[in-house]
């Protein structure tokens, strides 16, 4: 009886610490959870690098400080590959909220402004891709995303979103460089790389997380001859910079509850009652030499293609002479010799 009663408080005894146990290693957190929030984490952590513009039709917008005229999104950085497909890595302190969140949107009169968002995801651009060419540029605002249905846009809607300056070209083999900025092409280049390329946007979910699938990094090795480096992404702690360290990636995610707070940002751009009418006809200038430009790429390019043709039907008419003037093969002399035998010549 003593027996069974001791193996009897043995056993609750095990049971109880087993509980116990379980209980502290459940409360234990993760090493890096994902932190939970709403937008205005963007309102205070992007205040000291921009001013927050409220704008008609889209409500609260940022506008980067310091942006040099031309500037375009997702330039000072580089790209990786990583889990979630190619990935952007920028070089600005809040790199980490306009380039994985939300969209960028050119307006008329505050240039790239950028629209907050509640959906992570590697980068939020579209792809173009043509032998030895890849191009980006920033996915409109009216381009969405629905979990399970991915980008609500078709390629050709894209396309005519999408304005030519607005993409960044570079040569295929330059893609992974860690100086991309170096080797992005002049925009006057772009509309006659838009006819040499493809859309290749591409955005999928895997596992409940959006993944960037719009080049193929094995096509793009063998094109390229270089091996690209596998990385994993992992969260960051809080929105101090990037960090690329082996095949690591560590990029502050938060989660983003889909809840606009109440108050207003900080550091907000005080409204205008008129655009400043000479910021407006520099701009108007520069739009005017942008198309100029283009039309001169065009132009210069229809002619090297006409110029290309006549070559080429110049080639083909004088192998077409030359077949006329070859003599015939199998032994036979040319009727003007034999005329002249005849004739008892030679």
């Amino acid at each position: 009886m003593k027996r069974r009663v001791g193996l009897l408080i043995f056993i609750i005894s095990f049971a109880l610490m087993s509980s116990n146990c379980n209980t502290r290693r459940a409360a234990t957190p993760s090493l890096h959870p994902q932190t939970v929030v709403d937008i205005g984490v963007f309102y205070d952590e992007l205040a000291p690098y921009g001013a927050w513009l409220s704008l008609e039709g889209f409500g609260w917008a940022w506008s980067p400080y310091g942006m040099p005229f031309g500037w375009r999104p997702y330039t000072d950085g580089y790209w990786v590959w990583t889990d979630y497909g190619w990935t952007w890595v920028s070089y600005w302190r809040w790199g980490w909220a306009p380039f994985h969140y939300g969209r960028w949107h050119h307006h008329h009169q505050h240039g790239w402004v950028w629209i907050p968002g509640t959906v992570w995801g590697p980068a939020w651009v579209a792809w173009r891709h043509g032998p030895g060419w890849v191009g980006w540029a920033p996915l409109p605002p009216d381009v969405g995303w629905r979990t399970g249905d991915g980008v609500r846009v078709s390629h050709s809607e894209i396309d005519r979103a999408i304005q030519p300056d607005w993409y960044s070209f570079v040569e295929e083999r330059r893609l992974t460089s860690r100086e991309l900025n170096r080797h992005i092409l002049r925009s006057e280049r772009n509309a006659s790389l838009i006819r040499e390329t493809q859309n290749r946007t591409n955005y999928v979910t895997v596992d409940n997380r959006v993944v960037n699938h719009s080049l193929d990094v094995e096509s793009f090795e063998q094109a390229t001859h270089q091996q690209v480096r596998r990385h994993r992404l992992v969260d960051g702690d809080n929105a101090t910079g990037n960090d690329v360290s082996g095949d690591r990636v560590r990029l502050y995610r938060p989660a983003i509850e889909d809840r606009t707070p109440a108050r207003p940002p900080r550091n907000v751009e005080p409204a205008k009652p008129e655009a400043n009418a000479e910021r407006l006809r520099h701009q108007e200038n520069q739009q005017r030499r942008l198309e100029r430009q283009q039309a001169e790429e065009k132009a210069r390019l229809e002619k090297q293609q006409r110029k290309q043709r006549q070559q080429i039907e110049r080639q083909r008419q004088e192998n077409k002479h030359q077949r006329k003037q070859k003599p015939p093969t199998g032994g036979s002399a040319p009727p003007a010799d034999q005329h002249a035998l005849r004739n008892g010549e030679g």
